[in-house]
């Protein structure tokens, strides 16, 4: 589907987690698909990332599944 986009391999080292990187780094990706006509992003999030998406507006969809050998959702937002 032409109007979905997927985020994919996104992390932060742990030294520098809590500082905005990552959201900076999604909020540029959404920037990007946004302006590329794009309408929505969706990614696969490991459970400890789950919170982290949530707060950017991020819902689940489906159940959990396992992905190179870690539990994962699949996540998406309305751009």
């Amino acid at each position: 589907d032409d109007t979905y986009i997927k985020m994919r391999q996104v992390a932060v080292d742990e030294a520098i987690q809590k500082m905005g990187v990552g959201t900076k780094l999604v909020e540029a990706s959404e920037i990007y698909a946004k302006s590329e006509g794009f309408k929505v992003m969706e990614l696969h999030a490991r459970d400890v990332a789950i919170p982290f998406y949530q707060k950017l507006k991020y819902k689940k969809v489906g159940k959990q599944f396992e992905e190179v050998g870690i539990k994962h959702y699949r996540m998406e937002k309305r751009l």
